[in-house]
This record gives C-alpha cells, structure tokens and sequence, in this order.
C-alpha cells in the first residue's frame, strides 16, 4: 500500500505524514537520501517480521535528493501499491506526469499547503513524549514546535522543568513532598520505570552541554534535535 505526502513546505509534509504514522502499528524503517542505495527499495517490498507479523511501514523521505532514486521507485510503483506492507511516501511537489501516476496507485495522496502556525502550540506536548521517551514524537513535536515559532531555548526549558520533576519524584513520597499537584506527580511516578536517577542526570547535564553550546555558538536547534533523538 502506497501513501503519498508532498508539497513546498518540507516541514509541513513532515508534519501532514507523521500524524498518519502515529495510526500505524510496528518499527518506521526510514530511507533517507543519505541512506539510499541501489535495490534497496524493492527489498522492503519482499521483507517478512523475523517473528511472522506485519512488517512495520516503511517512509521514503525526499528520495528525489538521490540520484537515480526517484526513477528506481517509479518504475516499480505498482508493486509498492500492491504491497501488503505500507510505503510512506514524502517529497517535493511532483511533475505532471509523475503526479499522475502517483494518484492513480496511492491510496491516500496528499498535498500538504503551507500554514501559517505562529499561535497556540503546546510545548508541554514536548513534555509528554519525553515521559514517554518516544522518540518518534518528540521529533515530530520539536518540528511543530519550531514550525510554530517556538525557540529552542523554549523547548529546553520545558524539558528541563520535566527532568526536574523527574529527579523530584525519584526521592520524594507524595505530591505534597514534591511540591508538586497529584497529577503530573502521578504522571511521573509512572514514568519512572524507564529511567533511573543516575539516567535523569546524564540526560540532564547533556541538555544543560546543548544550552549553553548553543549560547556560545549562536544556534542549539540542531543539537537539540540531536539530543531528543538520543534520549
């Protein structure tokens, strides 16, 4: 099965594709340009779960930027289409005829239009991936979060209020002890079964190296990002 996101805004259809993602079961394999070689496509068509289930989707992310990439897909689109397992299909607006023949096989083509999202994002949604330590979504969450204006120093702070609470939970027996409302002290209690103390500090001090490595250098968005895709 072939689902199809493009557009100008390569954020935007980042954005538009993982939102259909997160409705899907089992691991994303992601082929990057960087990543791409020749035959490696069709492979994934064919791949069996070593334990008999359902393979995970499989996202093929601006495959335009290599070489000889976007042909090797083209040419063999309907057996992408025909596939059992999901191909997710990101790029750049297409050309005409290429267009075409992507709507005639995806079951789901969509052009992503850019929007403007300055308001009203959530940044304590940042917060609950990383509870969660689900690196999927604190990457989807950091591009909107960036999408919508919010700085790098914003996200920062709220994951460090989390760390935070975390290591507060870690010693403290009660909300009232934590100095914190039942709920989020919940929220935290139970996150802790995946992390420990001595995590929570590492994970701490990288963060604290990336704030101040992007005050001197001018820029941590990109550390950052670097940082949530390692918690």
């Amino acid at each position: 099965m072939l689902y199809v996101f493009v557009g100008n805004d390569g954020v935007v259809v980042r954005k538009d594709a993982h939102v259909f993602l997160d409705t899907l079961e089992g691991e994303v394999v992601r082929i990057t340009a960087e990543s791409y070689s020749p035959g490696m496509l069709i492979d994934h068509v064919y791949a069996q779960s070593l334990f008999g289930e359902s393979p995970g989707p499989v996202v093929l992310d601006f495959l335009s930027e290599a070489d000889g990439a976007l042909e090797s897909f083209e040419e063999d689109i309907d057996l992408y289409a025909q596939s059992e397992r999901v191909f997710v299909l990101l790029d750049t607006k297409p050309r005409a005829a290429y267009e075409k023949k992507l709507r005639i096989h995806a079951e789901k083509y969509t052009e992503s239009e850019e929007r403007d999202e300055k308001e009203g994002f959530n940044t304590f949604l940042l917060a609950d991936a990383f509870l969660r330590r689900d690196k999927k979504s604190l990457w989807v969450l950091l591009m909107r979060a960036y999408a919508s204006g919010v700085s790098p120093e914003e996200v920062a702070g709220v994951l460090f209020w989390q760390i935070k609470s975390l290591l507060l939970v870690t010693v403290a027996q009660s909300a009232e002890q934590a100095g914190m409302k039942e709920y989020p002290y919940k929220k935290a209690k139970g996150a802790l079964k995946l992390f420990t103390k001595e995590s929570l500090v590492d994970i701490s001090n990288s963060l604290l190296a990336v704030y101040h490595r992007g005050h001197s250098e001018g820029d941590m968005s990109i550390d950052l990002e670097r940082f949530l895709l390692r918690v």
